[in-house]
């Protein structure tokens, strides 16, 4: 192609401009046409082809079958949804694929119980529903549906935040250290929420008391982590409107904040400068503990489902560093510190005049 642009150069300088046709558009000039094969083997590859080409006219005269293959999974489906409910509740199975037989059992948040091939289950208190779908002999990916039985009163509660409800069949001192409990999360944007309809967020999670000296206090502050059905694997959903995660924080504002707005508040305004700071959403909470039934005794109060400050492009947007970061520029960062007790040695480092430890958050 050098020759056709030393050509349009040399006729631009002329004062005129060439109209080009590309080689394979048709016949140049002194072409006489389509030239006979110049070996035997270009006339063998000619009649291959032109023979080919006449096979392929009629094969569309005849219908042909394709045989469409079962999906190698399916997950299992429930109806009704996870929730709450008042009178005993039968749960119908099914493959969201139409194939396979289901498997399921009902449990407790703990971990999955054994299960065997049926269509539906019946609760009579609170449980989990685990299930899965198993196809010529393979089990499928397992799911966790959690169920929370009520009484009457609980079922007429209504409020104007968003409504939460954990159960575990531990006991309250468990919380000191990770606690599987069944969490239902329930909101109507429009209007006052109630428990009647399905929970927007039905899931495994764990609950752990946070904090030190408010750790003593009778309201307790909770890390939150939404587990998968199987594992303590995080699952990431949305938690009433914010970006989906696995973890947060669910803050009890009490004795410090008669309001019970001002960590929310100072977030707010921090977020209107322009500047980071966790997102935050008003619930009132239930927690069930040790208990198959939720009565109002298991009312808890107002909680404010925060953002945990951790790494994310959701949360703080920094770049990741991994371990073998460690020559520029890579090992400038990011890094996310907290201000905090310095914990073990070797966890913290002290900065400026200010006093006090920074911690390693991430990495």
């Amino acid at each position: 192609m050098k020759h056709w642009n030393w050509l349009f150069a040399l006729v631009a300088m002329m004062g005129c401009a060439p109209t080009l046709a590309p080689p394979e558009a048709g016949p140049q000039s002194g072409d006489s046409g389509p030239q006979p094969p110049t070996s035997p083997e270009e006339a063998d590859s000619d009649s291959d082809s032109d023979a080919d080409t006449d096979t392929d006219t009629d094969s569309d005269s005849g219908d042909t079958d394709v045989e469409v293959l079962p999906p190698a999974q399916s997950m299992a489906e429930v109806s009704p949804r996870p929730g709450v409910f008042v009178d005993p509740l039968t749960v119908a199975l099914a493959s969201a694929d139409d194939v396979g037989d289901v498997h399921a059992c009902v449990g407790t948040p703990r971990a999955v119980c054994a299960m065997s091939r049926t269509d539906s289950l019946t609760l009579d208190e609170s449980g989990v529903v685990y299930a899965q779908v198993v196809i010529e002999g393979v089990p499928g990916p397992v799911s966790a549906f959690p169920y929370v039985r009520v009484d009457d009163e609980v079922a007429a509660f209504t409020s104007n935040l968003p409504i939460l409800v954990a159960w575990t069949d531990l006991a309250y001192d468990d919380f000191w250290v990770n606690t599987p409990v069944a969490l239902l999360t329930f909101d109507d944007p429009t209007g006052r929420t109630d428990l009647s309809d399905p929970a927007d967020v039905a899931s495994r999670a764990r609950l752990r008391i946070r904090g030190s000296s408010s750790a003593g206090l009778a309201k307790k502050n909770f890390d939150l982590e939404l587990w998968a059905a199987d594992s303590s694997d995080d699952a990431p959903a949305s938690m009433l409107g914010m970006p989906a995660d696995g973890d947060w924080v669910l803050h009890a504002p009490s004795y410090y904040d008669d309001a019970l707005v001002r960590n929310a508040l100072g977030y707010a305004l921090s977020r209107d400068m322009g500047r980071y700071a966790p997102r935050t959403a008003f619930s009132e909470m239930f927690l069930v503990v040790g208990d198959r039934v939720l009565t109002y005794d298991q009312y808890v109060g107002v909680y404010v489902v925060t953002e945990e400050i951790e790494r994310g492009s959701d949360r703080v947007d920094v770049q990741r560093l991994d371990e073998d970061d460690v020559a520029l520029p890579e090992v400038t960062g990011g890094y996310v510190f907290k201000r905090d007790r310095e914990g073990e040695p070797g966890e913290g480092f002290y900065a400026g005049d200010g006093g006090g430890a920074f911690s390693f958050m991430d990495p």
